[in-house]
């Protein structure tokens, strides 16, 4: 296709020409689309490894810097369990059915983990791919465009399926290679880019062994999606209809999660069917007590995930996700609640 520039609120970005650009409440996953972030931020020494080949030398640079955790707010509540092996993690799950754990050591055979991986070998590697992403500014999230109640502002905007080629995203956004308007952000969210790129997904293989349930069959239907942006992207307090094991390739996520039985707690939105999945709450380490005065009694367990864990959240989980650094994952779905191994 011929090339061409899409202007988007005071950022250009190159894009692969379409004819019209998409609706902001379209998604090509077929899903409703994710959070967006609440600020752009990457340390100015992401312009430096931009310059660099994907050596193997630079892709462990590039891994130290993105790995510093940065901490939000002091964290209220405890962490989940952590646990090694399949057995383990079912015997967790026939325990305590509604609580989350970080499963270690799952993905020690992922070349992902390796040298010789990084967001420059992506980008050099793949970047003519086009990819569809969401783009905000203003620290607008993807409630902005299905809610009633907003009020509309120039400044404070929300766009899915805004499509560019993956390399000029990584350098602008993940690498911080471009200048980007303050204000401006954007994330590869919910794609499932593995089978886009062939080879991405033999380094992101194999599937953890206890996605699934610990199953064969079941982790072989299991659906598999991507989560590529620079730190501050974040996705709102929500839950999933399905089991979830979100597995980290690079770069550290601040996970927040509260069991399904709280639901009632959450205050998630009414009265447009597209957000009844998702709070209300802003942000889960400042909620107004005045409005929301059940949401401190909730089962707050928070996490940093690190690269090669994996954080499994059974279904119907509510759950906050904030990028502490340029960061890549992959969730894996499957199953839905009250669906587990043998008395769960």
């Amino acid at each position: 296709m011929p090339s061409s520039r899409i202007e988007f609120h005071m950022i250009t970005i190159p894009t692969v020409g379409r004819g019209g650009q998409m609706s902001p409440f379209a998604s090509r996953s077929g899903n409703p689309p994710r959070g967006l972030p609440t600020q752009h931020s990457v340390p100015s020494m992401f312009a430096t490894a931009a310059a660099r080949r994907s050596t193997g030398a630079a892709a462990r640079i590039w891994r130290s810097i993105s790995t510093s955790t940065h901490r939000l707010t002091p964290d209220a509540g405890g962490e989940p369990a952590r646990l090694r092996g399949v057995q383990e993690f079912l015997d967790f799950r026939r325990a305590h059915p509604e609580q989350c754990a970080v499963v270690v050591g799952a993905l020690d055979e992922w070349p992902m983990l390796g040298p010789d991986w990084g967001p420059e070998r992506l980008r050099d590697e793949h970047g003519d791919v086009e990819v569809p992403l969401e783009v905000s500014t203003g620290g607008a999230d993807y409630r902005d465009a299905y809610r009633e109640d907003a009020p509309r502002s120039r400044s404070r905007t929300f766009q899915a399926d805004h499509l560019v080629r993956l390399g000029d995203f990584i350098d602008a956004f993940v690498l911080g290679g471009r200048d980007v308007p303050p204000g401006v952000n954007a994330y590869l969210a919910q794609h499932d880019l593995l089978a886009r790129i062939p080879e991405l997904s033999d380094a992101c293989s194999p599937t953890p062994p206890h996605v699934g349930d610990g199953d064969d069959a079941q982790r072989e239907r299991t659906m598999r999606r991507c989560w590529l942006g620079p730190r501050g992207t974040q996705t709102p307090l929500h839950r999933d209809p399905y089991h979830n094991v979100l597995a980290q390739a690079w770069g550290t996520k601040r996970v927040v999660c509260f069991p399904p039985s709280d639901e009632n707690k959450m205050y998630p939105f009414t009265a447009n069917g597209f957000l009844r999945n998702t709070s209300t709450i802003e942000d889960v380490d400042d909620a107004d007590e005045s409005k929301f005065p059940l949401f401190s009694k909730a089962g707050r367990v928070t996490t940093t995930l690190n690269p090669g864990e994996c954080l499994f959240m059974p279904a119907g989980t509510w759950h906050e996700v904030r990028a502490t650094s340029a960061s890549l994952s992959v969730s894996y779905w499957w199953g839905r609640r009250g669906t587990g191994p043998a008395g769960a």
